[in-house]
């Protein structure tokens, strides 16, 4: 009962949620290892496309990362928004949101286009002193 409550809240507000709502969200499903019904997951794939353009970088690796972890390809439009935006973010990603976007990349068997994969690779050099 409670999981039905929360799916069908999550499905209702997803159209007005910010990037960091959409995150943590679609985060919080992943960590729990918990797949929302499709009409939740549509409403929250539909508010990721629309705000990826303004996401950070913690925003956009815990995306990516839920999908991998939920082991769901993003529809073409929510990917290209979300390649866009990790493109767009990877100079200000920390080693954590590297390592995060590239797995999820990696988990998700798509490699990225030529301009993000870049971008990531730059900001993995930036930051592999920082890895542990």
């Amino acid at each position: 009962r409670t999981w039905a409550a929360l799916e069908i809240a999550a499905e209702r507000v997803a159209p007005e949620m910010n990037p960091q709502a959409v995150a943590n969200t679609m985060w919080a499903f992943s960590k729990l290892e918990r797949m929302p019904d499709d009409k939740t997951w549509a409403a929250l794939e539909t508010a990721a496309g629309r705000v990826a353009r303004e996401m950070n970088p913690q925003n956009v690796a815990n995306v990516m990362l839920a999908y991998a972890t939920l082991q769901r390809t993003p529809t073409d439009r929510t990917w290209a928004a979300l390649e866009i935006a990790a493109e767009r973010v990877a100079p200000e990603m920390n080693p954590q949101a590297v390592a995060n976007t590239m797995w999820a990349f990696s988990k998700l068997e798509r490699m990225p286009d030529d301009k993000t994969w870049a971008a990531l690779e730059t900001a993995a050099e930036r930051v592999a002193r920082e890895m542990n």
